[in-house]
């Protein structure tokens, strides 16, 4: 599993990750595509997106927006990774 950047095309694997919409995911995301204000990470393996954390940089401290993991993917250590490489940022 490799921990990167959110990239553009993203986006729609992103919002399907576990095979439910989300309302919710897809506001976030768009924010991420619209503002240099929220960043995110993406936990990755064979092309498959297992989770993400988004970031809202309001100054210091970082301030935790949305974590989501594939419910079929949790108690993984996942999660864990995620938060590590925005402590590590």
């Amino acid at each position: 599993m490799i921990i990167r950047e959110y990239k553009h095309g993203d986006l729609e694997l992103a919002l399907d990750m576990d095979g439910r919409s989300s309302k919710r995911r897809e506001d976030k995301f768009r924010l991420v595509e619209c503002s240099d204000a929220f960043y995110c990470y993406i936990a990755e393996e064979d092309s498959h997106i297992k989770g993400f954390i988004i970031m809202e940089e309001l100054g210091d401290p970082i301030n935790h927006y949305m974590v989501q993991i594939n419910v079929t993917e949790k108690r993984k250590g996942i999660g864990k990774a995620l938060v590590q490489k925005v402590f590590d940022r």
